[in-house]
């Protein structure tokens, strides 16, 4: 009896086994799941650069004799480096700095001079001289005649730094930034120098000056006509004037010339001295300020 009830106890508990699996769903098999994806390194920000400037510099100078100029004012008008400006000091220099490169326009101005303006490019440091032309607010005027009032034609009157050369009618024109000048007056050949020397000068101030200079009518020699070996002797030079004056040369401006140096040779500027050297026949001759004298022989003896 107790054998058929653990049969059947046995038969139960199997039967309750088999219907939990039937009735059980099936498992799916687990999802392994996927690797992140590595992230792109990224090249790192490079620090913001610094644009390249440049400075530019140099002296503003007057066009009459160089002297730098003090106070001028230089404006940069176009391009990326328009508005800045900048001042010479009392040496004349000034200076631009953090100029960045550009074509650009550079306008110069001073009291009493005329301002320009110029085009420049900037590439690198840059050193640029200008030169400023003076305001010219006085005239100097007049007519140069010779020693009997005719006007002398192609004469230069330099008064100072400036000049004017006459016309057909004798007239001189120049304008000059000074009021009163040191004057000199360069005439064609055939006319005196005023003044003779090149280092002397007349006053000269603004308006009408009218000058007169004269012209050489004649140059004449008369040196002896023999001369022994080992001799010295003058050329006599005599300059005469449309004046009606007789002078002597400023020696330094006589010119003299000898056919055969080995004849005669000059001694001396003072007196226009001439030595004989060896026997023999020689001419001579001689001019001033671009008159001709006449030709003279010289003999030598022994």
């Amino acid at each position: 009896m107790n054998s058929v009830i653990r049969v059947a106890v046995l038969v139960m508990l199997a039967g309750a086994l088999s219907s939990c699996t039937s009735s059980a769903p099936a498992s799916s098999p687990s999802q392994v799941p996927s690797p992140a994806p590595t992230p792109t390194p990224q090249p790192p920000t490079p620090p913001p650069q610094t644009e390249t400037t440049y400075v530019m510099s140099g002296y503003v100078r007057s066009s009459l004799g160089g002297g730098t100029i003090a106070n001028a004012r230089l404006e940069i008008l176009q391009g990326v480096n328009a508005g800045k400006t900048a001042w010479s000091d009392s040496g004349g220099l000034y200076r631009f700095e953090q100029l960045k490169t550009s074509a650009m326009q550079v306008r110069v101005s001073a009291a009493d001079y005329d301002g320009q303006t110029v085009n420049v490019s900037i590439t690198g440091n840059l050193t640029m001289n200008f030169e400023l032309t003076p305001l010219m607010p006085y005239v100097y005027s007049g007519i140069v005649t010779d020693g009997i009032g005719r006007p002398v034609v192609g004469a230069t009157v330099r008064g100072g730094p400036n000049s004017g050369v006459t016309d057909a009618n004798g007239r001189y024109e120049f304008r000059s930034p000074y009021n009163s000048v040191p004057g000199n007056v360069y005439p064609p050949a055939g006319y005196e120098r005023k003044p003779v020397h090149f280092y002397e000068s007349f006053p000269m101030s603004a308006g009408v000056l009218n000058i007169s200079i004269r012209r050489i009518t004649s140059v004449t020699i008369a040196p002896p006509a023999t001369l022994k070996v080992g001799e010295y002797a003058s050329m006599s030079p005599r300059i005469t004037f449309d004046t009606g004056q007789v002078e002597l040369p400023h020696y330094d401006y006589f010119q003299r010339s000898v056919s055969d140096f080995t004849v005669l040779k000059f001694s001396g500027v003072v007196n226009a001295m001439v030595e004989a050297i060896k026997p023999g026949t020689a001419s001579v001759t001689g001019s001033y300020f671009g008159a001709a004298a006449n030709t003279a022989q010289i003999q030598v003896v022994p």
